[in-house]
């Protein structure tokens, strides 16, 4: 698919985003964002957000989302399933924006660092990569090391993979844009620190965490062609602002998962698995340091742990906002509202 162009600033902004292997070869960039839009007030007013990914073609799990109170919604724009071509994710978009009489905030969650085998952009003769080497295309480098299945590590560099998720015709972003989300949620920003990633980031001759925050970059100035209030999410890869601080630029708020507990990979909601795994003390504790820097630049953070039992999920809410974060506590299929509102 054809890359589509950018404007003049978003030309400049990647052009001195140099390939270099250091640590300012980001230097030159502003120390503002290029839009910060409407919305941008919306997002650091709220208090409560909902995070679901899975089993939104159900009725009755929409209209959950639709009574409950929350002020933010981050979801699976589901018609990009191979499958479900059909479901009618912009009315479901629209009517979660007006929920309850008062506008929420819908955004979209894509997967810029992984592939996903059964989304409609893989193809029939797409081949998986193998321990032994990459798939085909051969963009495709390894499988998710945390055992989601069907998920594969991408070098998203890589202009084939850039154009099926934002830069190309009816790329996953013009999707989403054509549904009336407000933002984009970005999943596996992370990728930059896998094996696969930074060898063949070696191979090609370009540093994996400046082309992750060149990538992020480009998504933004691609939407805010169509939307200027449009918001960038990032999840998880919090050491990316110390490491190449014009980060904080081009997102507008970051969320990080396993605070204080995580669950397991591909199991269901009723296992016990599904949660309750403490995150250590020390990697707490560095996580905290890390998003603290995020409130420093101004940058609100939300955060979701993986509980079963009531007593870790009010743990997690309390502390969560006691440090000034915007909590979610859920468990991993991500398959539904939980039962009890936040706390």
């Amino acid at each position: 698919m054809p890359n589509r162009g950018l404007p003049a600033l978003g030309l400049l902004l990647i052009g001195l985003a140099g390939c270099g292997s250091g640590g300012d070869e980001l230097a030159g960039l502003p120390d503002t964002p290029t839009v910060r839009g409407g919305l941008f007030d919306d997002l650091k007013a709220a208090d409560t957000w909902a995070y679901q990914i899975q089993a939104l073609e159900n009725a009755s799990r929409r209209q959950a989302l639709e009574a409950s109170g929350y002020d933010l919604f981050v979801l699976e724009p589901t018609r990009t399933v191979k499958g479900s071509q059909s479901f009618n994710t912009a009315r479901m978009v629209s009517r979660l924006k007006n929920a309850g009489g008062r506008r929420r905030l819908v955004l979209a969650y894509v997967d810029i660092g992984q592939a996903e085998r059964y989304r409609t952009y893989w193809k029939s003769w797409w081949k998986a990569p193998t321990k032994s080497g990459p798939g085909t295309p051969d963009f495709l480098l390894a499988a998710d090391p945390d055992g989601w299945s069907d998920c594969f590590t991408v070098a998203y560099w890589d202009a084939r993979w850039q154009a099926i998720t934002a830069t190309g015709t009816d790329s996953l972003l013009d999707l989403l844009l054509d549904d009336g989300f407000d933002g984009i949620y970005l999943d596996w920003v992370e990728a930059y620190g896998e094996p696969q990633v930074k060898a063949r980031a070696n191979s090609d001759g370009v540093d994996p965490k400046t082309e992750m925050v060149r990538f992020i970059s480009r998504i933004r100035l691609t939407a805010q062609q169509r939307n200027p209030d449009f918001l960038v999410i990032a999840q998880n890869a919090s050491p990316l602002l110390a490491a190449r601080p014009v980060y904080a630029t081009v997102i507008d708020g970051i969320a990080q998962e396993d605070l204080h507990f995580r669950g397991e990979s591909d199991v269901d909601w009723w296992d016990p698995r599904s949660g309750d795994i403490r995150t250590p003390n020390s990697e707490r504790t560095a996580l905290e340091q890390r998003l603290d820097g995020y409130l420093a630049a101004g940058l609100p953070v939300l955060t979701v742990d993986y509980c079963v039992k009531e007593s870790n999920r009010l743990s997690s809410y309390t502390l969560s906002r006691d440090r000034g974060y915007i909590p979610f506590v859920s468990r991993t299929p991500l398959d539904r509202l939980p039962k009890a509102p936040p706390p």
